[in-house]
């Protein structure tokens, strides 16, 4: 196992191919890559909204959305 930590290239990988999937399905597949621990941190992430909504206003959630949109901040 790789210490849980998820390359960005397979989070692109994955992204794409979860273009016609539910988000569940998404989620659950990658938590099928992470080690017990990481899995529990994801789920109590994704269940409080106060900490995804700053997740997703981080510099880093922020360049990973623009560079799945195919936009200019995909210099990676």
């Amino acid at each position: 196992m790789n210490n849980g930590k998820i390359s960005f290239d397979e989070i692109l990988r994955m992204a794409k191919a979860s273009e016609n999937k539910k988000p569940e399905e998404v989620v659950d597949s990658v938590k099928s890559r992470l080690p017990d621990d990481k899995k529990e941190a994801l789920s109590k992430l994704l269940s409080d909204k106060n900490a995804m909504e700053q997740l997703l206003k981080s510099e880093q959630a922020q360049k990973l959305m623009e560079k799945l949109r195919g936009g200019k901040g995909s210099d990676g």
